[in-house]
């Protein structure tokens, strides 16, 4: 079990360090995260990956989510006094743009829910 989550989280790390290599040399500095993504979901769109050969390592990972949150909130908390003066400012944004994640999620998930239904429909047989 162990070498199986040593392995998922290899293939896992090596599509971050790939995407933030590729990053570096487009000279895009932080993209690194989202390129190493959209390697993964194109690995595992082409079947050339599957769900099963890194299911493990993600769940783990989905399930201690919120540790990954706390190197981000110590460094706010550490450089707070940049904010000073901007607090209406940075709440607003923070409000808006956490409605608008919120949106997107609420209506991504209800027009992939109703298209699996459709498909579902679609695929049925009568006799």
């Amino acid at each position: 079990m162990v070498v199986t989550v040593l392995k998922e989280l290899t293939i896992i790390f090596s599509l971050y360090f790939l995407g933030k290599y590729i990053s570096d040399i487009l000279g895009l500095k932080h993209f690194g995260g989202l390129f190493g993504m959209a390697f993964l979901f194109i690995l595992l769109h082409l079947k050339i990956l599957t769900i099963k050969s890194i299911e493990k390592s993600t769940r783990f990972l989905l399930k201690n989510m919120a540790f990954f949150f706390i190197p981000a909130g110590v460094s706010i908390l550490a450089t707070y006094t940049l904010l000073k003066g901007f607090y209406i400012q940075s709440f607003l944004l923070l409000s808006v743009t956490t409605l608008l994640v919120m949106l997107t999620t609420g209506v991504s998930v209800s027009y992939l829910v109703k298209k699996a239904i459709r498909d579902k429909n679609d695929n049925i047989t009568y006799r």
